[in-house]
């Protein structure tokens, strides 16, 4: 439980540092993402979630676009639950294909030596490049990692609480979210 406490605790500070400069999200813009919502048929629901999420934008000089929603929520007493989802919009192929090759390189130093990741394969295929990582806490399974890429979409989302080991059940979550965050960047 040490080791998630402190990878979410580097995770929020680096967002909380990140969110400076960051601009409000709009309703269309908030579509792109997950919110806790999602996870009500997995019996995961809390009273005001708003308490322990955040959106973000996150602008870049060369005008693409990154959109985070966090949910953390370590309250005494019940089981660690935390989300992020993040997709940025890129200017090119080649700089989405950089982006989903940088992400994975940050995501490695981050767990490396807190988290161990398993490859999952044949989870979901999306785009031109998904991947799906275990995530294990002294063995044990604790979580997951979604990336995928399709044209200059890139995203992943992170789940610590959760994880899908199964096809079906992964693509009944996963698949609403993506056709949700192509219909929100077409109407961008």
């Amino acid at each position: 439980m040490k080791v998630l406490s402190l990878l979410l605790a580097c995770f929020w500070g680096y967002h909380l540092f990140a969110q400076q400069g960051t601009d409000s999200l709009s309703t269309k813009e908030k579509a792109l993402l997950l919110n806790i919502s999602y996870f009500a048929p997995y019996g995961i629901q809390y009273d005001q979630p708003e308490r322990y999420e955040q959106y973000l934008k996150i602008p870049f000089e060369d005008s693409s676009v990154q959109y985070d929603y966090h949910f953390s929520y370590t309250e005494p007493g019940r089981p660690l639950f935390y989300v992020r989802h993040s997709v940025s919009l890129e200017k090119s192929l080649k700089d989405a294909a950089n982006a989903f090759l940088s992400d994975e390189i940050t995501m490695q130093e981050q767990f490396a030596g807190k988290l161990a990741s398993q490859p999952i394969t044949n989870l979901y295929s999306y785009g031109q490049e998904s991947h799906c990582l275990l995530l294990l806490e002294k063995g044990v399974p604790t979580g997951m990692i979604y990336r995928y890429r399709k044209d200059k979409l890139v995203g992943s989302i992170t789940l610590i609480g959760l994880y899908f080991d199964n096809a079906n059940d992964f693509k009944e979550f996963i698949v609403p979210i993506i056709r949700q965050t192509e219909q929100a960047y077409k109407a961008l």
